[in-house]
C-alpha cells in the first residue's frame, strides 16, 4: 500500500506529469488502480490483523461489496495467483495502473510515457527493497518492451558491423586466391600489392549497405514502417546474396582472362557478364517474388518485412550488375597497369603481372593460373563421384525422405504465435515479469466484440446480442462466443467464464442466492417491481431497464 500511495505522488522528469493527469478515468474523477489494496480502500488502518483473512475471503466471493474508488468489482483472478480455491493461499498479487491511450506522437502520449519512465525507475527501486524482505518484485509498463527491443537492437548493432567486417575480410582475401597464390607470393611480394581485391570487397559490402538504405528509404516514403525483424534479419539476409552473386562474377571473369587474354577489359568484362547475369537476375527475381509474395500477408509486421527484404534483394542485384560490374573492369585496368590496389596512384612496376599478350603490350607476361582452384579439384575428383555412388544415393535419398516425412508428422507440434521473452535481452527486466505472468497470472487481456448501427432499446435487437434468457435467439451474438468458447478444450478445462455481455444480467436473478449481485448485504434487486423474468420479459426497455445507465 505504501508503494501504491508512492506511484500517486510520481512525477515525469520532463513534463511533470502525475498519475492523476494520465490515467484512465471510466468515471471522470477516480484512476483506474486494480490490486488488493482496493479490497481495504488502500488504507493500512484498515486491515484488521486479526480479522483479515475473512475480510478478503469476503471481498473475493462478492467483489461488488468491496469495490474501490472508480467503483468496478474486482475479480479475484486479476489481482491474486496461484490461490486455488482460498484468496489467502495466493502466493502472488499484481497492480495494475491503467493509463489512457491516445494517438501516436500525441502530447498526451507524451507525457504518458514520461510518467511511465518515472514509475520503472520507482519500482527498479522498489525490487531491490522487495529482495530484502525476502519477495521478488516483476513489473513492466507500456513502452517497457519497445526500450527493452530497442536496447537489443543496439548492442546486436555490433554483431552487424563485426558480420560485415568478417565477410568484408572474407570477400578480399577469397576473391584475391582466384589470381593470386602463396608460391607467387613468396617468390614475388610485389605482386600481392597488385593482385589483391580489397577494393572489390569494399564496394561489394558497400552495395549491399546501399542496397539495403534504398530500401528502407523507399518504403519508409511509402508509408511502411520499419519493425525490429527487419533491422535484425535483412541485412544477413542480403550479406549473403550478395556475397554470392559477388563470388559467381569475379570467378568467372578470371576464367575469361585466361581463356580469352588478347581481348579488351571490356570486352572480358562482357563475356564474364553474359555468362553470369542470367544466372543472377533469374535468382533475384525469384528471390524477389518470394519476398514480395509475404507482402500480401495480412500481418502487418510481415508484410512490411517482406517488401522491404524483396526491395532490398532486387536494388542489391541490380547494382551487382551495374555498379559492381563497372568497378571490376576499372580495377583490371589498374591491375594490368600494375597499379596498387586501393592505392591506384602508385605503380608497383616489381609486380609484372599482365595477362598473356597483354592486348600488345610487348613487356607482358603471362602469370600462371590454374584452372580450377584446390576446392573445385576436390568436389570433382572425390566429392562428386563419392554421392553419385549407387549406395550413396540411396543412403541420401532415404535419409531426406526420413526428414521429410518426420517434419509433417511433427506440424501439429509447432506452436502459434510468439513468446516475447524470445526476443528480450538475457538481462532484462521484463523475462521475470512475462515468467510471472504466464506463472502466476489467471486472466489475459480482454478481447472486444463490439457491435454496430444496433438500437438495444428494441425487443428485437436485444435479442439478437444477449445470452441465457430464454428468449434469446440461439444465434445471437453472446450465444455464438459462448458456444466456441465452450469448443475450446483449454476454456472447458480451466473453467474460464462464458463471454460478458452488458445484456446479460442472469447474474441480477435473486434466487442465485450468493451468486447474485449483493450490494451492501442485500440482493441488488430483490424487492424490484416488475419482478425478475427468465424471459427478459421485464428487463431492457428503454422506460423500464433493469439497472440504470449511472448504475451500469
Amino acid at each position: 500500500m505504501e508503494v501504491e500511495k508512492s506511484v500517486l505522488s510520481l512525477k515525469g522528469p520532463n513534463y511533470g506529469a502525475t498519475l492523476t493527469d494520465v490515467c484512465f478515468k471510466p468515471d471522470g474523477s477516480n484512476c483506474v488502480v486494480q490490486s488488493v489494496s482496493a479490497y481495504f480502500s488502500n488504507e493500512p488502518s484498515l486491515v484488521d490483523k486479526r480479522h483479515w483473512q475473512e475480510d478478503l475471503r469476503a471481498c473475493a466471493k462478492s467483489p461488488v461489496e468491496c469495490r474501490p474508488e472508480y467503483g468496478q468489482p474486482l475479480e479475484p483472478n486479476a489481482i491474486l495467483g496461484d490461490w486455488g480455491s482460498d484468496p489467502v493461499n495466493a502466493t502472488a498479487m499484481t497492480v495494475n495502473w491503467v493509463v489512457k491511450n491516445a494517438e501516436e506522437n500525441s502530447p498526451e502520449v507524451e507525457r504518458a510515457m514520461d510518467w511511465e519512465r518515472a514509475l520503472r525507475d520507482r519500482l527498479l527501486e522498489v525490487q531491490k527493497e522487495a529482495e530484502e524482505r525476502g519477495l521478488r518484485l516483476s513489473f513492466s509498463t507500456e513502452i517497457s518492451l519497445e526500450q527493452e527491443l530497442n536496447k537489443s537492437t543496439n548492442t546486436d548493432a555490433k554483431i552487424v558491423v563485426i558480420s560485415y567486417l568478417v565477410m568484408f575480410l572474407y570477400a578480399s582475401f577469397a576473391l584475391g586466391s582466384t589470381t593470386l597464390s602463396i608460391r607467387e607470393m613468396v617468390r614475388n611480394p610485389a605482386i600481392a600489392f597488385v593482385q589483391s581485391k580489397f577494393t572489390l570487397g569494399v564496394v561489394g559490402i558497400l552495395i549491399v549497405l546501399m542496397s539495403i538504405s534504398a530500401s528502407i528509404g523507399l518504403f519508409s516514403w511509402a508509408g511502411l514502417k520499419a519493425t525490429l525483424i527487419i533491422a535484425e534479419v535483412i541485412p544477413f539476409i542480403v550479406l549473403a546474396v550478395g556475397v554470392d552473386n559477388i563470388f559467381l562474377i569475379v570467378h568467372e571473369f578470371e576464367r575469361v582472362n585466361v581463356s580469352h587474354p588478347d581481348s579488351m577489359v571490356e570486352e572480358r568484362v562482357a563475356k564474364a557478364l553474359g555468362r553470369m547475369g542470367p544466372s543472377i537476375l533469374l535468382s533475384a527475381l525469384t528471390e524477389t517474388v518470394s519476398f514480395a509474395l509475404g507482402a500480401f500477408v495480412g500481418m502487418p509486421a510481415v508484410r512490411n518485412f517482406a517488401a522491404y527484404a524483396a526491395g532490398a534483394v532486387f536494388i542489391n542485384a541490380i547494382l551487382q550488375i551495374t555498379m559492381f560490374v563497372s568497378v571490376l573492369a576499372l580495377n583490371q585496368m589498374r591491375v594490368e597497369d600494375h597499379r596498387a590496389d586501393c592505392f591506384p596512384c602508385i605503380q608497383v612496376k616489381a609486380a609484372r603481372v599482365h595477362l598473356a599478350g597483354g592486348n600488345g603490350n610487348a613487356n607482358a607476361r603471362y602469370y600462371e593460373v590454374p584452372e580450377e582452384s584446390w576446392l573445385q579439384q576436390f568436389i570433382r575428383r572425390t566429392y562428386a563421384p563419392f554421392i553419385l555412388g549407387k549406395k550413396v544415393k540411396t543412403v541420401i535419398i532415404a535419409v531426406f525422405l526420413g526428414f521429410f516425412a518426420a517434419g509433417i508428422a511433427l506440424i501439429p507440434e509447432v506452436k502459434l504465435g510468439l513468446d516475447q521473452r524470445v526476443a528480450l535481452p538475457d538481462d532484462s527486466y521484463l523475462i521475470p515479469f512475462f515468467n510471472d505472468l504466464y506463472n502466476y497470472l489467471d486472466t489475459g487481456p480482454p478481447v472486444y466484440f463490439v457491435t454496430r448501427e444496433l438500437n438495444v432499446t428494441e425487443r428485437q435487437h436485444q435479442q439478437e446480442i444477449c445470452a441465457r434468457f430464454t428468449t434469446c435467439e440461439q444465434t445471437s451474438l453472446a450465444n455464438l462466443l459462448e458456444g466456441e468458447g465452450a469448443s475450446v478444450p483449454t476454456f472447458r478445462s480451466s473453467g474460464r467464464p462464458p463471454p460478458a455481455g452488458w445484456t446479460t444480467l442472469l447474474w441480477l436473478n435473486p434466487d442465485l442466492g450468493d451468486q447474485c449481485c449483493v450490494e451492501n448485504g442485500k440482493a441488488c434487486f430483490a424487492d424490484r417491481d416488475p419482478e425478475w423474468d427468465i424471459t427478459l420479459t421485464a428487463c431492457l426497455r428503454a422506460t423500464n431497464l433493469c439497472i440504470t445507465w449511472r448504475s451500469f
